[in-house]
């Protein structure tokens, strides 16, 4: 098997002050699971994928919070992407909406993705079928998503069947 880190939609876009501290505090425990996966898959040389949304995506406005264009592909501070990192855009709410996503997935052999994120009952929930609907192995990584709204990330692990701790994610990739 050969495993890619997939990471939708962390761009800070979000104005930090205008938004609830259960979003704040979502944000900020999913960047320090992400940031736990990151370090597996950076000492183990495989490969991590940023998905952002692009300019003239759907997400004008989500969950009433602006997005603003300057910042719409800039990557959140917390999280630190290497040079070797592929950053792509996205138009749709699937990471493999008009993003050059399943090419490069083929190119690369990658056959199974550690799906994390922003927008759990959307964006990762498309991500996570369409994966399926290629014939990839998608699996959530368990506290590696922000819950905007409450219940939601919940909601979305019983819908979604392949959730994987950090713990289990290190055994697996060896």
């Amino acid at each position: 098997m050969k495993y890619a880190l997939l990471i939708l939609n962390m761009q800070k876009f979000y104005n930090y002050n205008r938004i609830n501290i259960s979003l704040k505090n979502s944000i900020n425990n999913a960047c320090e699971y992400i940031n736990m996966a990151l370090d597996l898959f950076r000492k183990k040389n495989l490969p991590i994928i940023w998905i952002q949304w692009g300019e003239g995506s759907p997400m004008e406005e989500e969950a009433g919070l602006i997005i603003y264009r300057m910042e719409i592909t800039d990557i959140k501070d917390i999280l630190k992407p290497h040079k070797l990192d592929k950053i792509m855009t996205k138009v749709g709410f699937s990471g493999f909406e008009n993003s050059g996503l399943l090419e490069y997935i083929k190119e690369n052999e990658i056959d199974t993705l550690i799906i994390t994120g922003l927008i759990p009952n959307v964006d990762v929930k498309y991500t996570y079928m369409d994966a399926e609907n290629y014939d990839l192995k998608p699996i959530i990584l368990k506290n590696g998503l922000v819950e905007c709204n409450i219940g939601e990330i919940a909601s979305v692990e019983k819908k979604l069947s392949n959730i994987i701790t950090i713990n289990e994610l290190e055994k697996l990739i060896g």
